[in-house]
């Protein structure tokens, strides 16, 4: 359930509810609102402990909640969060270009892809190592691979969220990185997800390709549920009937999203599987909502199977976005 303090709570009165809870010793996390503090009950309590809490001075109202998830709910968080990544912020109103390296073939492709980048305006580059569509060589863990290209992307002025598929990747490149993005095939990975929680770095959290979004929002809940808040929800396609991509870009989760939770959503392209198809899809989700788009990028494009964007197309991709940016009265950082 959620617990509603009054606009007027003093600090007194909302201590007296948590003293209450502790005693009780019920679970419970509380939310510092710009403009109330709501404390979400993570456990069932009695009848009479909730006629009790009602009756406290300064609470104005308990709200069951129907749903599964909590921590990620706007209910218990009506605000949205704002999740930073080096000087980069997701959830406060600007759309953030990505660019992704999962189809650079080497460490000076890295560089050159980077300086591009910069130079279309990015601020955000999603450092990746190996392919998962090359199992089950695509899926050897390669720490020290991934700081080198960490180490190259940050020397070019990005900001850089590692792709990490294991707790040692986990591990080695959280000094370096400023963010670790957890792919949709590992979204129910709890050991790996209870290790990148532990760095402190924020967390971009994938869909896999068959959950639904409540599925998702509840591998979410459990990141939350670690005291770690800095949560990102990255719509990464899902399997569909469609013969031409490897998985559907689902833009209607990222509206759904927004009115079920206050986390920062960013969305893939990846999944489209042709280049030229990147673009379109990355202004579609923007217009859907989106703080941020990835999208994957190759000085040689050919060279990745045309499934990646050219490297001189990012600036003309950067300018279209800020275009639609302004239209929609949003900012393009």
């Amino acid at each position: 359930m959620v617990i509603v303090m009054l606009a007027t709570a003093a600090e007194a009165e909302i201590e007296a509810v948590l003293s209450y809870l502790r005693q009780a010793g019920v679970e419970h996390r509380v939310s510092r609102g710009v403009e109330r503090t709501i404390i979400v009950v993570l456990a069932k309590m009695p009848d009479a402990g909730v006629a009790s809490v009602s009756t406290m001075a300064g609470v104005g109202r308990v709200v069951p909640i129907a749903r599964p998830f909590t921590l990620a709910s706007r209910d218990f968080k009506p605000e949205a969060t704002v999740v930073r990544l080096g000087a980069v912020e997701l959830g406060a109103g600007a759309v953030s270009l990505v660019v992704g390296t999962r189809f650079v073939q080497d460490d000076s492709e890295v560089s050159e892809l980077a300086r591009a980048a910069r130079q279309a305006g990015a601020g955000l580059m999603r450092v990746s190592v190996g392919s998962r569509a090359r199992f089950p060589y695509g899926l050897v863990p390669q720490p020290e691979a991934l700081e080198r290209r960490t180490a190259l992307a940050r020397e070019a002025g990005l900001a850089v969220l590692a792709e990490v598929r294991s707790e040692e990747e986990a591990q080695a490149v959280a000094p370096a990185a400023e963010g670790l993005y957890v792919s949709g095939q590992d979204m129910g990975n709890a050991a790996l997800l209870k290790r990148c929680a532990s760095t402190g770095l924020p967390i971009v959290l994938a869909r896999g390709p068959s959950a639904a979004v409540e599925e998702w929002l509840m591998a979410a809940e459990y990141v939350l549920a670690l005291g770690h808040s800095q949560v990102v929800l990255c719509e990464a396609g899902i399997r569909t009937f469609e013969a031409e991509a490897a998985r559907t870009l689902d833009l209607s989760s990222l509206p759904l999203l927004r009115r079920l939770s206050h986390l920062p959503l960013m969305a893939d392209t990846t999944p489209a599987g042709s280049g030229d198809l990147l673009g379109p899809l990355a202004l579609a989700a923007v217009a859907a909502g989106a703080d941020a788009v990835v999208v994957e990028a190759a000085t040689e494009a050919s060279a990745a199977g045309g499934q990646a964007l050219a490297v001189e197309a990012l600036g003309p991709l950067a300018e279209r976005l800020g275009a639609l940016c302004r239209a929609l009265g949003r900012v393009a950082s």
